[in-house]
């Protein structure tokens, strides 16, 4: 649910859950590119707010705007069963995401932020020693 905002709130003070990104499908099989095949595939991301069109079927990805829930891991890849049976992996790529944690998933931190990442791993990326 959505709150209006008054104009009194302090900007940073505004708790944000649902942002809306533009969602690059990469890889996805030529029979499985229809306009209602691209809504199906990102439905469990969030709501649909626009898909671009590809009027001849032609381009390489499809582009969908989806309103994503930025408290949850992104998708990055997803198995899809073409129309003759076949499974195969699509790529999902997200224009202009602020910070995000390739760790978790979720936006807001980098994965040197992370509280799922261990202490030791932390040190290690950033060229730490353990003793």
């Amino acid at each position: 649910m959505t709150k209006e905002v008054d104009g009194t709130e302090q900007p940073e003070k505004i708790p944000l859950y649902h942002s809306p990104f533009w969602i690059r499908i990469k890889h996805l099989p030529l029979n499985c590119r229809s306009n209602s095949n691209v809504k199906e595939l990102v439905s469990n991301m969030g709501e649909v707010v626009e898909i671009e069109e590809d009027p001849l079927g032609l381009d390489c990805t499809r582009r969908v705007k989806v309103m994503l829930n930025v408290t949850k891991p992104l998708h990055r890849v997803q198995r899809v069963r073409d129309k003759c049976g076949n499974i195969v992996l699509v790529e999902f790529a997200y224009k202009r995401l602020p910070f995000f944690c390739y760790a978790c998933g979720v936006i807001g931190h980098s994965d040197r932020d992370c509280v799922m990442v261990s202490e030791k791993s932390k040190k290690k990326r950033l060229g730490g020693g353990d003793g």
